[in-house]
Order: structure tokens, then C-alpha cells, then sequence
């Protein structure tokens, strides 16, 4: 209520006053318009995340099938190369063919044949990816060689927090002390599950056999300090190699995020940067399987040891690949990790249920972890502040509505 020239006016009912805080319909539907654009993101976002969980869960279980039902030996880095030449055959038509257009590029792009030349010529950022890419596969391959596999899967895990790491460096995105602890009990759930499943598979040694051996000589023990230190120097090596993987894990995860959401000149789409990386890994993937870090059977020809199954994990490799940019572009490197550790949980219940895989206490210990760590670094609190302002303008206005009229007679 307010007094103005000796008489009381209703505020509440003033139409003035009410049109003042009534939002007109071009606010109302610009207001809905935002709301609805904002649901399309979130659905997205969080179905390319769910999509990548399942890519990951189901390759890890077909390649679990395939080297350990099945015994299957072929090279590695083939069918790392067939889902690449996938791969780029899907961008490519999707990029060139499909919607050329799509992309927002300059004229000089164009359609068809003339699109992929265009984009070969202007792949450098790509080529620098594919090439660490491959530094990091030989990484593995060198690590892998020199330490124990259990060992090399905990240290993995590290790339869960160099990515956030790189990514409040480099993008400037500020994590919360709840996010930092949610990553942290991230990395150690997937060390269970994951150091739990190596262990199931490769008991330790009889203990009563190593009690019952017998002791050295002097000369044994003179050549048993000599390996010792070779595999000491070996361990260092390995250590020293898989940490750099790791490093250069979260260090290409954040540059890729930042290539795909960049806004420059070019504005390629999610498919041209999938047909530039795709291009420049199958050349190095050639070079990779010419100097044998491609594993089994290499020397009795590129597609021995192949099957059916063989040739679905080229085509989830391949649909992997795809998956990753577009969690890259509608999401984000964290919340990827965090999908790719979902897969990890999901890939070990199904393969308790499905092959017979182990599934112990502290792989369900580690699982439950990890999806604890999962709501509770999306778990931001935000819906309920909204509330909060809300009953907070009511109680304000009410008061205000209470408030006794100054001088009144």
C-alpha cells in the first residue's frame, strides 16, 4: 500500500504495478523457447554419454569373448586399423556427402570429393592428435612389456584426474572441492574393480612351494642381484613410460575438447574432424603394424586369426571413435572419463553374468564406489537454490505488504 495525494492505493491492484511485474507473452515465450533449447542440450548430452558407456561396456565384453572364450590371436593394431578405415568412410559420407553443408564452413569446402580434398588440406590440428594418439598406443605396448599388467592398470587410472587436472589449466573450468573428492573416489573404485579382475585371473604364487624351495648359491645370488637390478632399470622404464601415457591422456583429451568447440574460421563439424583424425591414424596405424607393436600373428598376414566377432570390434571401434567426439562436443573430457569408468562397472557385472568372470568383494566394493563418485560429482546442488530465491521474494514482498503507512491518520 502507498500513499500518494491523501489517498491509499492497493499496490496489489494497481494495473500499472501488476503489468510491471507481469512478464509479457514475447518474455514468456522467449523465456520457454530458452527453457526447451536448454532440455534438447542436457538430453543429448546425456544420450551420447549413455551411448559411449554402452559402446564401451559391449566392446570390452566381445573382446573379453573373443581372446579369452574363443582364443582368438590376430593383430591388434589391424583391427585398429579396419576401424579406422570404418570410421572414415562413415565421416566421410556424413561430412561430404550427406550434409555438406552441415559444418558452417567457408565456400572454398564445397560438396563431395572437393569437401574431403578440403579438408585433408586443412587437418594439421587433426594430425597432431593422430600422431600423439600413436605415441600413446606405443606407450602401452612399451609399458605393458616391462611391468606387471595389474600394475600398469592401477597407474591407468591416473588419466581420470590429469584430464581435470588439464582441463582447469587449459579451459579454465573451476571444479569444486565435492567434484575433486568424487574423482578421487572415482580413481579408486575402478583401481578395485579393475586390479580385482587381474588378480582373479592370475592367482598368486603357492606359498608353500616358494617355502619349500631351495636356497641359492653364492653364484646364483651374485646372478640373481645382476637381473635384479636389469629388472629394476626395466621396471623404471615401464613406470616412467606409463606415466607419460597417462599425462599425454589428459593433456589430448582437453586439446581435442577445445579443437571441437573452438570457433574458428573453419567451423568444422563433429564428422570433418572425425574424417581428418581418421585419415592420418590409418597412416600411422600402417606404420605401427610395419614395426610389429601390433600383437598376435602379424607375420602370417593382416587378417589372420580374423572372425565375425573380429569384425564387430571393428565396427565398435570404429562407432567408439565417433561416440568420443560427440561427447567431446556436447559435453565435456571429465564427464567422459566418467562414462568410460561406468563401462568399466558394467562390462564386469555382465561379464560375471554372461562369461563366467570373477566378481568379487572388492570388485562390488569398487563398483558401488564408482557410482557413488559418478552422482556425486553431478550432484550440484543447483535445484534447490532456485527454490530457495523464490521463497525468499515472498517472504520479501509479504513484508513489504505488512509494512504500516508512515504519518496515516
Amino acid at each position: 500500500l502507498s500513499r500518494t495525494g491523501g489517498s491509499r492505493t492497493d499496490l496489489r491492484r494497481d494495473p500499472a504495478h501488476i503489468s510491471s511485474r507481469t512478464p509479457s507473452p514475447t518474455r514468456r515465450v522467449s523465456a520457454m523457447g530458452e527453457s526447451n533449447g536448454n532440455m534438447k542440450v542436457s538430453a543429448l548430452r546425456t544420450a551420447v554419454l549413455v551411448l559411449l558407456c554402452l559402446q564401451n561396456s559391449v566392446y570390452t565384453l566381445l573382446r573379453r569373448y573373443s581372446q579369452g572364450v574363443l582364443k582368438e590371436k590376430y593383430s591388434y593394431a589391424a583391427v585398429l586399423l579396419v576401424g579406422e578405415l570404418i570410421k572414415l568412410v562413415c565421416s566421410g559420407f556424413f561430412a561430404a556427402f550427406l550434409w555438406p553443408s552441415d559444418s558452417g564452413s567457408n565456400a572454398g569446402a564445397g560438396a563431395g570429393v572437393r569437401k574431403m580434398v578440403f579438408l585433408i588440406k586443412n587437418s594439421s590440428k587433426m594430425l597432431f592428435l593422430a600422431v600423439v594418439y600413436a605415441a600413446m598406443n606405443m606407450l602401452s605396448f612399451v609399458a605393458i612389456k616391462r611391468i606387471d599388467a595389474g600394475a600398469f592398470t592401477i597407474v591407468a587410472q591416473m588419466k581420470i584426474l590429469t584430464t581435470a587436472g588439464f582441463s582447469v589449466l587449459f579451459l579454465g573450468r573451476r571444479l569444486t572441492a565435492q567434484k575433486w573428492r568424487s574423482l578421487v573416489q572415482l580413481v579408486l573404485g575402478v583401481v578395485l574393480v579393475s586390479y580385482g579382475s587381474y588378480q582373479a585371473g592370475h592367482p598368486a604364487a603357492d606359498c608353500d612351494a616358494l617355502a619349500a624351495a631351495e636356497p641359492l648359491t653364492v653364484a646364483e645370488e651374485a646372478a640373481a642381484a645382476a637381473e635384479s637390478d636389469a629388472s629394476w632399470s626395466t621396471m623404471v622404464v615401464g613406470y616412467g613410460a606409463v606415466l607419460v601415457e597417462v599425462t599425454l591422456s589428459g593433456c589430448i583429451s582437453i586439446y581435442f575438447e577445445k579443437v571441437l568447440k573452438s570457433d574458428d574460421t573453419l567451423k568444422l563439424s563433429v564428422w570433418d574432424r572425425n574424417f581428418q583424425l581418421a585419415f592420418h591414424s590409418i597412416v600411422l596405424y600402417v606404420v605401427v603394424h610395419g614395426m610389429g607393436f601390433g600383437g598376435e600373428d602379424e607375420g602370417e598376414g593382416f587378417f589372420s586369426g580374423w572372425s565375425m566377432v573380429t569384425v564387430m570390434l571393428a565396427f565398435l571401434g570404429a562407432g567408439g571413435g565417433i561416440l568420443v567426439a560427440l561427447v567431446m562436443k556436447h559435453a565435456d573430457s571429465i564427464l567422459k572419463t566418467l562414462a568410460v569408468a561406468g563401462a568399466i562397472v558394467v562390462s564386469t557385472v555382465l561379464g560375471f553374468v554372461l562369461l563366467e568372470g570373477p566378481l568379487t568383494t572388492q570388485m562390488v566394493i569398487g563398483a558401488g564406489a564408482v557410482i557413488l563418485a559418478i552422482f556425486s560429482y553431478n550432484d550440484t546442488g543447483a535445484a534447490v537454490a532456485p527454490k530457495a530465491e523464490a521463497v525468499e521474494a515472498k517472504d520479501v514482498e509479504a513484508a513489504k505488504d505488512k509494512e504500516p503507512l508512515m504519518g496515516a491518520k
